[in-house]
């Protein structure tokens, strides 16, 4: 682990900060009240043993003489009763300190949690092309609570017991010094030794631990993620051998993590039996016999009930440290290395506080160059062009020319390297993104679906009883998705299933026509939009968007005739360029590869 108590602590919120703070003075007042409740079995049981030693003890004499008490009889109750109040106050501290720990550490999991969900959606479309799913959801629901569990609440453990070792050692100095000093270095040099032995070993235990665990996350999401292709390909042992084996290793693991947290108190078992036996051999010949002895077997008996485990116990957490260090360098990385480029997220029940943001004239793309991390290659080279109002355009070209790229930058997923787009001569900003992006209605090719009802996720992320059903049947009857409806009957309110897994692939890209066209916008852009239809539901789809032309700006990606041939202008992509542009029309006598493309039936008909 190569992150610092600073650096945890530079983690943590302003509100955190003074939540540990609070566990830290409650601890030490635990440990206070701890010792003292130790400390207090000394007189009470050295006047319960011989009661003459309240007249020849200076100390018990004083406190005799102090309160005004009667007899010998009533000092022994009252120095009973306060030492039975010191330890159940000492208890009830305890408790109240390990809820104050519990507190911070869960809360803590929450906070975090939702700090690391706002920084990985703050990151640009393009960050996500890099980064699996399934890992940042490894990242969130596990490795935060092992960070706080094993790292955060550990180290609070850490501190609880060293003040707590630390005040009884001085207690037991005090009393016994021989004693004190032989115990401190016998077994705190035991548990030294172990835990340098095994550091290392742990660290490497908890690498392959944070490895396994993403790979076990992926496995499951991959698998019930295309259960179709799953189930219709028979790979169900297959995804199951995937899931084994890095389950197998995370068990492993934790199993020899815990294994070696724990060996040392079984040691420890032997030598306290053992020292017992030479603990009252020592005090008898050093206090003249066992009568003598007794209060200070007392002391220790009590002290080593909480320093024992005390000892263990920081053992063990720093065990916990070493294990989960890598799953906190890779929060430090995350929280950390990554805010810089995280745009500010806020929560909130909808975005309807965001007024759509369109153009009047046209929107011109000026010298657009794109490249994807990680590549060196282009994807699109210098690409200008000008979209009017309410115009219906079409992107065309082969395969990887860069259609879906050069809609993502105008949807302003991806921001290019080089070039700008301006709405109306004004530079479309990260300001103004949010506003422009809800002027705009979206249809990918793969349409997700979250779990709820047709209308849920038509009105896509509006809150249940703000939905405007108005909106929701206008936009549906335009999908063509009013018809599927007449044989459901829930109709709107009929549930998908998980990813629309009761719908046909047909319908599921109707839902996702209506949902582009619920907000009402002013600019719609259809990728691919109808690949999954059949060819008398596209036509009546594209018939109802063709109702909408000359009303709203409509931008197709499209393979088909039918889909394209009436746009008022057409863009032809090769190679990241549009080498023409024009009517349908005159594309086929204008560009060769246009014309190779229809005839080839590249472009069906």
């Amino acid at each position: 682990m190569t992150i610092s108590f600073a650096d945890l602590y530079t983690l943590l919120t302003s509100e955190q900060r003074r939540d540990v703070w609070f566990v830290l003075v409650l601890t030490l007042f635990m440990a206070i009240l701890d010792t003292v409740g130790i400390a207090s079995i000394l007189p009470f049981i050295t006047v319960l043993t011989d009661p003459d030693v309240v007249n020849t003890n200076e100390f018990l004499k004083t406190v005799y003489d102090l309160f005004g008490f009667s007899s010998v009889d009533q000092f022994q109750y009252a120095l009973g009763v306060g030492t039975f109040c010191l330890l159940i106050s000492s208890v009830l501290i305890r408790s109240l300190t390990l809820w104050a720990q519990l507190r911070f550490t869960y809360y803590g999991i929450h906070t975090t949690a939702c700090r690391m969900v706002s920084t990985f959606l703050g990151q640009p479309y393009s960050w996500f092309l890099n980064h699996h799913s399934a890992d940042l959801a490894t990242r969130i629901l596990s490795e935060v609570h092992n960070v706080y569990t094993g790292i955060y609440y550990q180290a609070l453990l850490i501190i609880s017991n060293i003040l707590v070792i630390s005040l009884i050692i001085v207690l037991l100095l005090v009393v016994d010094p021989t004693i004190a000093a032989t115990t401190f270095f016998v077994l705190g040099g035991l548990y030294l030794i172990v835990f340098l032995s095994v550091r290392k070993y742990i660290s490497r235990l908890g690498e392959v631990r944070l490895k396994a665990n993403h790979e076990r996350y992926r496995a499951l999401s991959e698998a019930f993620g295309g259960i179709k292709d799953v189930k219709s390909s028979g790979l169900e042992g297959v995804f199951l051998n995937q899931f084994y084996h890095p389950s197998k290793s995370f068990a492993r693991q934790s199993i020899y993590s815990g294994y070696i947290a724990e060996t040392p108190s079984f040691v420890l078992q032997g030598l306290v039996f053992g020292g017992i036996v030479l603990l009252l051999l020592y005090l008898m010949s050093s206090y003249g016999g066992l009568d003598s002895a007794i209060p200070v077997v007392a002391v220790y008996a009590l002290a080593g009930i909480r320093f024992l485990p005390a000892l263990q116990s920081i053992y063990r957490s720093l065990s916990q440290l070493k294990f989960y260090g890598t799953s906190l360098d890779m929060l430090y990385g995350d929280l950390m290395g990554l805010r810089e480029s995280a745009r500010p997220i806020e929560r909130k029940v909808n975005n309807l506080d965001v007024m759509p943001r369109g153009f009047e004239r046209e929107c011109v793309l000026q010298q657009i160059e794109y490249t994807y991390p990680n590549t060196e290659s282009p994807v699109l080279k210098g690409i200008d062009l000008s979209i009017g109002k309410c115009k219906t355009i079409a992107f065309v070209g082969s395969s990887g020319s860069g259609k879906t790229t050069l809609v993502d930058i105008i949807l302003g997923l991806l921001q290019p390297q080089k070039g700008q787009i301006v709405l109306d001569g004004e530079v479309l900003t990260d300001q103004l993104l949010p506003s422009w992006q809800k002027s705009i209605g979206y249809v990918s090719q793969n349409i997700f679906l979250a779990e709820g009802t047709i209308a849920t996720n038509i009105a896509f992320g509006v809150p249940a009883d703000s939905i405007d059903m108005q909106a929701v049947v206008k936009a549906a009857e335009v999908a063509q998705l009013d018809r599927m409806l007449e044989d459901m009957p829930e109709k709107y309110a009929t549930f998908i299933g998980e990813k629309g897994v009761r719908l046909s692939g047909g319908q599921r890209q109707r839902i996702g026509i209506a949902r582009a066209l619920y907000h009402n916008p002013s600019m719609l852009i259809m990728d691919e939009a109808t690949s999954a239809l059949d060819n008398l539901t596209e036509h009546a789809v594209m018939e109802a968007i063709e109702q909408l032309s000359g009303k709203i700006t409509i931008i197709l990606i499209a393979h088909r005739l039918s889909s394209v041939r009436n746009c008022d202008e057409i863009f032809f992509l090769d190679s990241g360029r549009i080498i023409d542009s024009g009517t349908y029309d005159s594309l086929q006598v204008s560009c060769a590869k246009f014309r190779e493309l229809v005839e080839s039936g590249s472009i069906a008909r």
